[in-house]
């Protein structure tokens, strides 16, 4: 049913409109009527009618001044003007107001009918329009999260248009001051899925969106989605930051407490590997590739930390070397090679510098066992006298999907030949961990994993941990963040040295992830022990 509104300073003419039997066959209920344009305007806007049918001249507000101010708060109002006057200049006003009749008194009631139905066809049709819009926005909202994080996707992919920025402000996506892109790996994610209560893989990796989507820390905005199946992009805001270092202790900081919440309160060990911090719109598919890149490649060990992917340059994929002199370094490694010759054969041609994609070393290394197979056989030797299980050799170098798995496997079995040929006995396991007890002594403030320590020892990295945390209990990594914390507390002790410049010699990069593993170790922050220390030392 529909409301009608009838203006004009004339009583009799206006009951006469009022009064016609139309109203009722075109299913007006509730007619109303207004002496004056002003009148008009204010029961215009208070009961909003379908239709106003208004003479043109009036005292105190005319038909059209009315139908202007009526427009303004009601854009979809429809009008019909009526005059005594055929004057041209109020049709052409009328005109401009959209107006969907001019008519002359007395008024024709057919055709006045006709111009009704009209009207109410339109109003119906935009009506109609107007519901499908709103259920649209409706479902758009419901969605919202879902679309934000279709287009950051988009974003980190590479698939959003340049000069298209400016659109993500009313989805709250804008980067008003930095912005943080990094990936997130779940560590353990086949064992949750097996052993866990979390029966449905796909909801621990929603959970963990979830979570970062939802995440409350003022001055910090969160959209991450499901890159693959035990991987999420990240995409954090950091609008607050004075500037690019405030920024990335902000990143460190809250990427700290998220690594800790899913290790404490969900037990999930995830690694996070950060692309880098910026301010620009453009940056943020190249710091995900070097991001996603890092995650791909295992460029850094996956130890439950966070990783900064910075200034990597990317290598070419084809290995530059000739069979015969390849044959010939193997050789003279197996013959009489040291330590060092293999690390520098190894370096030589899978570079540390660089990274390059995890099957073209995968492809390379199969090459290097082929050749070695040959060598072995030539000197009376073979893969199954040295491991056991030559089986064991091939299927490690296809099982492995990192770079530093397949490089440092290359260095074990070059390592493991070498020694097998020059020394069949002894107990390897007691120098394995007296070797790395001492390249951690020496070696403490420059390393950073386990990778790094294990290459220098004649054991691949799972190996040389087994036998280390066998030996003493300790894993090698935790033996050296030990030993670099024990370093810590004893200059802390002293008194001379501020927070950074122990940060700095032990090869933390970051104050605040020192910070932060100090605590983790010994309970307290580096400024709580030091002062503690230097009051003990007064007394």
């Amino acid at each position: 049913m529909y409301k009608l509104l009838i203006v004009d300073d004339n009583m009799r003419e206006r009951n006469g409109v009022s009064n016609l039997k139309i109203w009722n066959e075109l299913g007006f209920d509730e007619i109303y009527t207004a002496i004056n344009g002003q009148d008009g305007y204010e029961k215009a806007l208070e009961i909003k009618p379908v239709l106003v049918i208004s003479d043109v001249s009036m005292p105190v507000m005319d038909g059209l001044v009315m139908a202007r101010k009526i427009l303004r708060s009601m854009p979809d109002a429809k009008f019909i003007f009526m005059s005594c006057f055929d004057d041209s200049e109020y049709i052409r006003s009328a005109i401009d107001l959209n107006a969907f009749a001019y008519m002359l008194k007395p008024i024709n009631i057919d055709k006045l009918k006709e111009c009704v139905i009209k009207i109410l066809n339109i109003s119906e049709t935009e009506q109609i329009q107007k519901n499908k819009i709103a259920q649209m926005q409706d479902q758009i909202k419901k969605n919202l999260p879902i679309i934000k994080e279709q287009i950051v996707r988009d974003w980190f992919y590479g698939n959003i248009p340049d000069g298209k920025y400016e659109n993500l402000s009313p989805l709250d996506l804008d980067i008003r001051r930095f912005h943080a892109v990094a990936g997130l790996q779940i560590n353990n994610f086949d064992k949750l899925t097996e052993n866990s209560d979390y029966k449905d893989k796909y909801l621990i990796i929603n959970l963990i969106v979830s979570l970062l989507n939802n995440l409350q820390i003022d001055g910090i905005r969160c959209i991450s989605f499901i890159h693959a199946k035990n991987e999420i992009g990240i995409m954090m805001y950091i609008d607050e930051a004075e500037d690019i270092d405030d920024a990335t202790n902000v990143c460190i900081d809250v990427f700290d407490y998220i690594k800790t919440e899913m290790n404490e309160q969900l037990n999930i060990d995830v690694s996070l590997y950060i692309g880098g911090v910026s301010e620009f719109y453009e940056e943020v598919p190249n710091l995900f590739e070097v991001a996603d890149k890092f995650m791909q490649n295992g460029i850094c060990a996956k130890n439950n930390s966070i990783i900064f992917a910075k200034e990597v340059q990317i290598a070419n994929d084809t290995f530059d070397y000739d069979i015969s002199n390849l044959k010939n370094e193997i050789f003279t490694i197996i013959e009489n090679g040291s330590t060092e010759d293999i690390e520098a054969f190894v370096k030589k041609y899978i570079s540390t510098d660089e990274m390059q994609s995890v099957l073209a070393v995968r492809r390379f290394v199969l090459t290097v066992i082929t050749i070695l197979q040959l060598v072995l056989y030539e000197m009376g030797e073979n893969l199954n006298a040295i491991f056991d299980d030559e089986f064991f050799v091939w299927e490690k170098i296809t099982r492995y999907d990192t770079i530093f798995e397949v490089r440092n496997l290359l260095k074990n079995i070059l390592r493991f030949s070498v020694e097998y040929l020059q020394e069949k006995k002894g107990n390897r396991n007691l120098r394995l961990v007296n070797d790395i007890k001492k390249i951690v002594a020496e070696q403490y403030a420059s390393l950073k994993s386990m990778e790094q320590i294990a290459s220098q020892t004649y054991f691949s990295a799972v190996h040389a941990n087994m036998i280390f945390k066998k030996q003493t209990g300790y894993t090698i990594f935790d033996y050296l963040t030990h030993y670099k914390i024990e370093q810590a507390k004893k200059m802390l002790a002293t008194g001379n040295y501020k927070i950074y410049e122990v940060s700095d010699y032990l090869g933390y990069k970051s104050k605040n992830y020192f910070s932060a593993l100090f605590k983790e170790y010994t309970g307290v922050t580096p400024s709580q022990y030091r002062n503690s220390a230097v009051i003990e030392k007064k007394e």
